[in-house]
């Protein structure tokens, strides 16, 4: 989120969720019930979703 509004995206216009518990992209246990450490960091993400226009030209390159 800090980075969208350092690109110039009015914080107001963003609404942080965090959904890695509850909905994981892969289980965080392997078949045996031990901890997967790899499907952890696979469900450590960031998604967005893009819902309107902006009245101002953002610049994405860094």
């Amino acid at each position: 989120m800090n980075y969208l509004v350092k690109k110039g995206i009015p914080k107001k216009r963003l609404t942080p969720k965090g959904y890695g518990e509850s909905k994981p992209r892969v289980p965080n246990k392997n078949d045996d019930g031990s901890d997967n450490p790899e499907s952890r960091a696979k469900n450590r993400r960031t998604e967005f979703k893009v819902i309107g226009e902006m009245d101002v030209e953002v610049n994405y390159k860094e």
